[in-house]
């Protein structure tokens, strides 16, 4: 028998949170890599580079929930 999600993880609630994250990640990410190349730093453009793997695992984890919330 599958227990019901409580309340305080709906699936709303919970990819509202994984989808603000991605879109925290992403503005980082262009900020990171504006100021790197404004200012020719290597290592903010390296940083920006390391901020589009987070966005990546951001995907990831918003699709996953998508789909355990439509199995569910």
């Amino acid at each position: 028998m599958r227990q019901k999600a409580s309340q305080n993880s709906s699936p709303s609630r919970v990819q509202r949170a994984a989808l603000i994250g991605l879109v925290a990640n992403v503005f980082l990410a262009l900020i990171k890599l504006g100021a790197g190349i404004l200012g020719g730093s290597y290592a903010l453009i390296a940083d920006a580079a390391e901020s589009i793997t987070d966005i990546v695992s951001s995907v990831v984890i918003w699709g996953g929930l998508h789909g355990f919330y439509l199995s569910v």
